[in-house]
């Protein structure tokens, strides 16, 4: 099975190069060139293994590699489609895609550190749009070292809620 899919994008990617090369689509006003192709190969595998868990409810892990990958190719594509113009806009949700990856897995596990890190992910997002609305990318809470202190901090209260939930849960 594996080889007869690998054969499948091999031919597909030598009919779209074949397509670039001669632009027999364009006669048709198709334009279908690997400048706008490229985000397949990384959306395909993403939603190839976000399925496999869906159909199989095995291997939670890969929703998380499912969900970044996914999430990059819908980005990349629509950064493609508006001729990369909001870029300087949509960077942070590349960063945002591992996070919809890890609250993927914490959806199935219920893992509290999980969210936590989805919640230190998302929050670094926001600060980052809030840096490019103000234009200020030298404000003194982007200091990656103030970033670091900020996520252990909160990583650590994670464990602390969590620990007395267990503890809750033992009475």
């Amino acid at each position: 099975m594996g080889k007869k899919i690998i054969g499948i994008v091999l031919i597909l990617l030598g009919l779209i190069y074949l397509n670039d090369n001669l632009g027999l689509l364009s006669r048709y006003g198709i334009t279908l060139d690997m400048s706008n192709i490229w985000p397949l190969f990384i959306l395909i595998p993403g939603i190839m293994m976000e399925v496999s868990y869906f159909k199989q409810r095995k291997n939670p892990e890969i929703l998380v590699p499912g969900g970044i990958l996914t999430s990059m190719g819908i980005i990349f594509y629509f950064d493609i489609f508006t001729n990369w113009i909001y870029s300087e806009y949509t960077w942070p949700l590349y960063i945002l895609s591992v996070a919809i990856g890890l609250f993927q897995l914490y959806i199935v596990n219920r893992d509290f550190v999980l969210m936590s890190l989805v919640i230190v992910i998302t929050a670094a997002v926001i600060l980052s749009y809030v840096s490019i609305l103000y234009n200020q990318f030298s404000i003194v809470w982007l200091n990656p070292n103030l970033i670091i202190s900020i996520m252990i901090i909160l990583l650590g209260l994670a464990l602390v809620i969590r620990s007395r939930r267990n503890n809750s849960k033992k009475d």
